[in-house]
């Protein structure tokens, strides 16, 4: 019976013409749009520059603090910006207020470096960037320790390949259609809230409701059904917009591809659900259709989906854009893609599954009450 439930439902969202569309090629439509009128934005045909403002106090001896030093004129002329200061207080107030990336503090045996989550990607550029400012440096070391003449050779050698280092070249940033291909799959997901909530009202638009609700199956069920055939359904329209978004317009998903799908089927069960509570809380079609037609666009907007918040320079809206699920999801997945950073995915799928069974317990709540 769980079955029938679930295989009515993926018939009824195919069955829907309009809404097949709406999750296909609309969000490829907006991939194109968006990725073409906004490609200078994103520096395509460009020189890549690291826009990040960095704090820092160097504390090592010599050797260490030349290094340094030669590695920040590097930086400098990539985009980045440092600055030196002394009091670790006054710093970390700083980077606590948003106003720099990260705070490095040098010392003879240690790097450390203190960072701010809401520039997170740009936080862990720097820190790549000193991880491997570190292997070179230790790499050197234990050359002179052991064999001081082949250091100079090390040094001179352009073709030796003596550290792995990590490299910040233009193919590791997302460009305009590789950031709206994540971000309109991720928008339109969102937009599946709308097919939770037809899965409920439609049952009382066709006048199938009373039907349902005296059938021999448990209600539990049925809604659990319902739910499970809706997203089924909209998990292989989104496959069909990744597929084409990878193949046709060439977007980079990164190579950790089931990492990203649980994300995505995450954020999918969580609107999914929470379209359903709405239809079950309001009743009527209008004042569903309003709520989230008022929550989803906000949502976008907050996470980036229209553009990058951390492009307009407002503390006071990053700090409000933390409220969006979206965001998380759109961090989590970019730095996955192109900073091999998995630090933000347990707090996006913590953020996701708790927003599921709060939800799902509400809706068998209030499905309860709507049989009495």
């Amino acid at each position: 019976m769980l079955l029938n439930i679930m295989l009515k439902e993926i018939k009824q969202n195919f069955r829907d013409v309009k809404g097949t569309i709406l999750m296909t090629l609309f969000p490829f439509v907006l991939m194109i749009i968006l990725g073409t009128a906004f490609s200078g934005v994103f520096g395509e045909g460009e020189t890549t520059k690291i826009k990040a403002k960095v704090l820092y106090k160097n504390e090592a001896r010599q050797a260490v603090a030349e290094g340094f030093k030669q590695l920040v004129e590097t930086l400098k002329e990539n985009g980045m910006t440092f600055e030196e200061n002394l009091d670790e207080t006054s710093a970390l107030d700083s980077i606590k207020a948003g106003k720099y990336s990260c705070y490095v503090v040098l010392k003879d045996d240690e790097i450390i470096i203190y960072k701010n989550e809401k520039l997170d990607l740009e936080a862990n550029i720097v820190e790549s960037v000193f991880k491997a400012f570190i292997d070179k440096f230790n790499l050197m070391s234990e050359i002179v320790k052991y064999k001081p003449e082949a250091a100079k050779y090390v040094l001179s050698s352009e073709g030796v390949n003596a550290v792995e280092r990590t490299t910040l070249d233009k193919k590791k940033s997302p460009r305009a259609i590789d950031y709206y291909a994540v971000t309109m799959v991720s928008l339109i997901i969102m937009y599946s809230s709308m097919a939770g909530m037809y899965s409920i009202l439609s049952e009382k638009t066709r006048k199938t409701e009373n039907r349902l609700l005296i059938a021999p199956i448990s209600k539990n069920k049925l809604l659990i059904g319902k739910m499970l055939g809706t997203i089924v359904s909209t998990i292989l329209q989104l496959t069909m917009v990744i597929i084409a978004s990878k193949f046709i317009l060439k977007a980079n998903w990164g190579e950790d591809i089931l990492t990203v799908a649980i994300i995505l089927i995450t954020e999918a069960m969580a609107f999914i659900s929470l379209g359903v509570a709405v239809a079950l809380l309001f009743k009527r079609e209008s004042a569903a259709n309003g709520i989230l037609n008022t929550v989803i666009p906000a949502f976008a907007f907050l996470g980036g989906g229209y553009m990058n918040i951390e492009d307009i320079g407002s503390e006071a809206l990053l700090k409000i854009a933390n409220i969006s699920p979206i965001r998380w999801v759109n961090i989590a997945i970019l730095n996955i893609i192109y900073n091999n950073d998995y630090s933000g995915v347990s707090t996006t799928l913590a953020i996701n599954v708790t927003s599921i069974i709060i939800i799902i317990i509400l809706c068998v709540l209030l499905f309860r009450k709507e049989e009495a």
